[in-house]
């Protein structure tokens, strides 16, 4: 309530003086009793410019570039292989055509302050079903900083010049038409001459090898070789990881998959089958524990992995589960065995204390000295499905103590966190939200302690305000103020 008052009193202020003050008018005052002094216009770069993108009702703009787009959520966030520039996916709206949400692709070459929307020339074809399914991925190459590769859900598109242009991957579902579910992860990596794909439906984990720009699609029978069959079994897979810790000597990739209620880790080394010899499935959780009230029948939905830099020795991995509502703790430290080896396959539940709905989780370190931080949504109720606070947890001690933001970034539902490349000195990190009229990517530059709404603002614009020089902008019950040229959020 205190912080509510103080923001009301600093709109209440603005606004008397700014009653004083007209917007882009001359400098000097007109002198009723003289003529007017000839003064110059001058532009005002506000947080609605095509390289920013605020949505929202902006009919009041008509001459910025995407003026149609309004943000519900920001789905994941990428660093390019030399970390020069940030890729990031976003659920949008045309407001032209508000029944219908899309996904869009931006970049920002400025560590998130500025964002431009990237065109694959292939829009048209995204079938927007698919989002019902949340089907969206982004994975950036491990070979060239210019080349990254985005999926819808339905087809999977690659740049190869930052962006400027996009071309169609070979479609999976010419190669196996029977799949009829959507694609719901990607990943990919590099290996002896050849660029490898990997995608997970509810059918299956499929590779695809291309040389020289061509290769077909193959399955791997992650279900198959579980024993059960996708026609007739819920099967899914929420992730899948090439392990590139040792993925040029073993071939390694893992997957998070469910069958039969079970949310497993499972892995595939030297291209032979899934849960084999030394690579034994981790059973990561069943439905009945994630299951916290009687009314509550968790929908696990998505899933992320952090892997310690020394994964490969340890076979230490840090896996979440997005249950929408919450769930009891879905975060785990799995321990599998190194690499392909064999070993005690456990999965731990991380206690830190609350509810949370886990978007991702992230880290650095190795499984000796590592920091971990995740995003999400707490979750006060998870019997009841309801709006639920953006938050991040992160912890600094090798997991003695997981701290949440004392100021978290605004949005609801959602939190996905990328930590800047200097976070290990510097502290700063991103996190984009969901919600509409709330959405966007905050930045904290305190080890994700506090949080500031910077960019992909969710807000319509309201009342420009000129402040004895100072730039704000008005929207509903928040300000912003231009610092430095960038726009933030007024805490």
């Amino acid at each position: 309530m205190k912080k509510l008052n103080k923001v009301m009193s600093v709109l209440l202020t603005l606004a008397i003086v700014a009653s004083m003050f007209v917007v882009g008018a001359p400098a000097s005052a007109y002198n009723a009793q003289s003529e007017p002094v000839e003064q110059a216009w001058y532009t005002i770069d506000l947080p609605a410019t095509y390289t920013y993108v605020v949505s929202g009702n902006r009919d009041d703009f008509p001459n910025l570039e995407d003026d149609s787009v309004e943000f519900h959520r920001i789905i994941k966030m990428i660093y390019n292989l030399d970390e020069s520039a940030i890729y990031a996916i976003a659920e949008i709206m045309d407001k032209n055509n508000p029944d219908t949400l899309t996904v869009g692709i931006f970049k920002s070459t400025n560590s998130g302050r500025t964002w431009k929307r990237l065109k694959t020339g292939f829009e048209d074809l995204i079938d927007a079903s698919y989002q019902e399914f949340g089907c969206a991925d982004i994975v950036a190459s491990t070979v060239q900083s210019s080349d990254i590769f985005f999926t819808d859900g339905s087809a999977i598109y690659a740049t190869r010049d930052g962006g400027a242009s996009w071309v169609l991957i070979r479609s999976l579902y010419v190669d196996f038409p029977e799949d009829d579910s959507p694609i719901k992860t990607i990943d990919y990596i590099y290996n002896n001459g050849a660029e490898v794909i990997y995608v997970g439906t509810g059918w299956d984990v499929y590779i695809l090898e291309l040389i020289n720009g061509r290769g077909r699609w193959d399955k791997t029978q992650v279900f198959e070789n579980h024993g059960a069959d996708p026609a007739e079994t819920g099967t899914q897979v929420l992730l899948v990881k090439a392990d590139a810790t040792s993925y040029a000597s073993k071939q390694g990739v893992l997957a998070v998959v469910l069958i039969d209620g079970k949310a497993i880790l499972t892995k595939r080394y030297n291209q032979t089958q899934w849960n084999q010899y030394g690579s034994k499935d981790t059973i990561i959780a069943t439905v009945s524990e994630l299951e916290t009230a009687g009314t509550f029948t968790p929908e696990v939905d998505g899933a992320s992995i952090w892997l310690p830099e020394d994964y490969a020795t340890a076979g230490i991995a840090y896996v979440s589960l997005h249950v929408p509502t919450g769930a009891i703790n879905p975060l785990f430290e799995v321990t599998s065995g190194a690499g392909n080896q064999g070993g005690t396959a456990t999965a731990e539940f991380i206690h830190v204390s609350k509810h949370y709905a886990i978007t991702n989780v992230t880290g650095i370190g190795d499984s000796n000295n590592y920091t971990i931080v995740f995003g999400g949504a707490e979750v006060e109720s998870p019997s009841t499905i309801g709006y639920s606070t953006s938050t991040v947890l992160h912890t600094e001690d090798n997991g003695a103590y997981y701290q949440p933001a004392t100021i978290d970034p605004i949005g609801i539902d959602w939190a996905y966190v990328l930590l800047l490349s200097d976070y290990a000195n510097q502290g700063n990190a991103l996190a984009g939200t969901a919600g509409e009229d709330v959405c966007g990517v905050s930045l904290s530059t305190d080890y994700c302690d506090t949080f500031i709404q910077i960019s992909m603002i969710g807000e319509p614009l309201g009342r420009i305000l000129d402040v004895a020089g100072d730039i704000y902008v008005l929207t509903p019950g928040i300000l912003w103020r231009n610092i430095n040229g960038y726009w933030e959020r007024v805490k």
